[in-house]
């Protein structure tokens, strides 16, 4: 079976023949190629040869096209800094001066900013390998475009000070991720996997996550599936269970899990409403561990919530720069050792 077969099989609950895996892999793929995460971030070309040549030496079934969370808010007019080997980071949001606002226009997507990056590294890695591996890309939803504009602090004083503003701005947001995600369709990307960890209870209560954040993600995760991708992935961090009901109303296809929840559990609240993928922890077990530590982690993960499909096996957040090569592959092999099915 194709690799591109198995996640398709899996996120429509139907067992395919091994559990997949597909971590939250980025900028650990310029070490394999051996290029800095400056030039993994600020090229297209380097960006999905190192992708590739990272899922050739693990053998993972997808890769995930992407590199931080600055992206859109930066093609807008956020300015942000990106070290020569860490991640890029805001040094100055947009709408600091919140009058700004008004300057604010949806762009292009094939000009603005890195966002071509991304668009070429996609069309890239789809060209050589789509029919076989499947692409998803990282992108980010409409609460996360809008902390990195207005800075987070701000944007979560807003909510109890301007909660008026926080509509328009979220509304913006969403419509800055719609043309972003329609040009990756449109160049080869099957599933956008949508970043909004704001949206995690550590962050907001879930009763302002249902009524603040839902709505839009419902309409965009809409729209995305009518422009072209087959599948919508959300990626929020922590503590998800209480958001989880919630959450499987957006239309999306599925959920990341951070590796503080039971998958288990997660499995058993949502059913077949959203596959999962996680949650290996990509810190104390992918980073800090040894082989033997991922594979009992891998082992229990299928364990609990591999039955019936349904289940990416990956990282719970971004696999970290620096992470050991023996740990990846533990990852895959283990995979494979005890995700054949029938499990």
């Amino acid at each position: 079976m194709l690799s591109v077969e198995r996640i398709q099989k899996a996120l429509k609950f139907v067992e395919p023949d091994y559990v997949p895996v597909c971590p939250l892999y980025m900028y650990p793929a310029a070490e394999v190629y051996g290029t800095t995460v400056r030039e993994y971030a600020t090229s297209g070309k380097i960006m999905a040869e190192s992708l590739m040549a990272a899922q050739k030496l693990f053998g993972f079934d997808g890769i995930t096209v992407g590199s931080d969370v600055t992206v859109e808010a930066e093609a807008v007019g956020s300015i942000a800094e990106q070290p020569l080997n860490s991640p890029a980071h805001m040094v100055k949001n947009f709408l600091e001066d919140i009058k700004n606002f008004d300057k604010l226009t949806i762009p292009d997507p094939y000009k603005a900013g890195r966002m071509p990056v991304l668009i070429e590294a996609t069309k890239r890695c789809a060209e050589a390998i789509g029919d076989e591996i499947y692409i998803m890309v990282v992108m980010q939803g409409p609460i996360n475009i809008a902390s990195q504009l207005r800075g987070v602090e701000n944007l979560m004083m807003d909510f109890y000070d301007r909660p008026d503003f926080v509509i328009e701005l979220l509304e913006y947001s969403m419509q800055v991720g719609n043309v972003f995600a329609k040009a990756l369709a449109e160049n080869g990307a099957r599933c956008m996997q949508v970043g909004e960890a704001l949206a995690s209870p550590s962050f907001m209560s879930p009763a302002f996550y249902k009524k603040y954040l839902v709505p839009f993600e419902t309409r965009q995760h809409k729209q995305m599936l009518e422009d072209g991708v087959e599948a919508v992935s959300v990626h929020i961090c922590g503590k998800v269970i209480p958001i989880l009901d919630d959450a499987a109303t957006t239309n999306a296809t599925a959920i990341d899990l951070d590796a503080p929840v039971d998958m288990g559990e997660a499995k058993k609240i949502l059913g077949t409403r959203m596959a999962i993928r996680g949650n290996i922890d990509p810190s104390s077990v992918l980073y800090r561990g040894t082989p033997d530590d991922v594979e009992q982690k891998v082992k229990l993960v299928i364990e609990k919530a591999g039955h019936g499909g349904g289940l990416i096996l990956g990282s719970g957040c971004d696999v970290p720069y620096g992470t050991p090569k023996e740990n990846l592959m533990a990852l895959v092999n283990a995979a494979r050792k005890y995700g054949k099915y029938p499990l």
